[in-house]
């Protein structure tokens, strides 16, 4: 009927496989428009041999209200937080918080504190690997939580995130607060919103799996209080300019302009 037709989804993420991938992106070719989560996708999807000249290609930089967010955080000066890392999201196997825990207990972590935000079903298992770690006494496990003006005031007290599985939007999350994120190296196990992670910038990366490497990059950060101070404010600006809502549906009405100019 000549409608135009657009494929909204994943170029990449955590749980994509070799196969599954090239049906999907064998099918996206006869959409009219495409729409990835993240700019980023658009590049790597530009740069292979797979993609369709005659496609429109766009990214939404997807993220989150961050109004809310505005509102509760405080201006974010390391040498004035009481705590030290905030994980949050579902406590579920792709978040591998056990390998948070095992660097933990490496000696060069071994005053360091961390606040848990998040529910699912590895949480009761997590709250007795804390008793057999005797880590009790560093790690507060606050549930699930869906009121900002709660999460604010635990991330406010903090100075840095850490993710260690495929993170997604929990790093969106963490950066409106100014917090920079420590994640995994491998970046095509996390989803895309990965994008908004740059290593040095607004961030540090550890490797993948390695328990020992993640102590190492949470103690070197935390030593760091000027760098720290320094990637809270590009944290910021990522946000700011990018992955939130705002700029999501500025984009998302773009695309419908270029579209309907196309059919002119």
């Amino acid at each position: 009927m000549g409608a135009k037709t657009v494929w909204w989804g994943h170029y990449w993420s955590a749980t994509s496989r070799k196969w599954s991938s090239w049906l999907r992106l064998l099918v996206m070719r006869f959409a009219d428009v495409v729409l990835f989560y993240t700019d980023k996708e658009v590049e790597v999807h530009r740069a292979t041999a797979r993609h369709n000249d005659r496609q429109v290609v766009f990214g939404l930089n997807n993220g989150i209200e961050t109004v809310a967010i505005e509102k509760f955080r405080i201006p974010y000066n390391v040498d004035q937080r009481p705590r030290d890392l905030l994980f949050i999201g579902r406590i579920t196997e792709k978040s591998e918080i056990d390998l948070l825990l095992n660097a933990l207990t490496y000696p060069q972590c071994a005053s360091v504190t961390l606040d848990v935000i998040g529910a699912g079903g590895e949480k009761d298992a997590l709250q007795r690997r804390l008793a057999d770690r005797h880590l009790d006494g560093r790690v507060v496990l606050h549930g699930g939580l869906t009121d900002e003006a709660r999460i604010s005031e635990i991330a406010n007290q903090c100075k840095l995130f850490v993710y260690p599985g495929g993170v997604g939007l929990s790093l969106i999350h963490a950066l409106a607060y100014g917090l920079p994120g420590v994640v995994h190296d491998d970046r095509k196990t996390h989803m895309p919103e990965i994008a908004a992670h740059e290593e040095g910038v607004n961030g540090c990366l550890f490797r993948k799996g390695n328990a020992e490497s993640l102590a190492d990059t949470i103690a070197t950060a935390l030593e760091s209080p000027e760098e720290l101070n320094r990637m809270s404010g590009a944290a910021l600006n990522t946000v700011g300019d990018s992955f939130n809502t705002a700029d999501m549906a500025r984009r998302f009405l773009k695309m419908f302009r270029d579209i309907a100019a196309s059919r002119r």
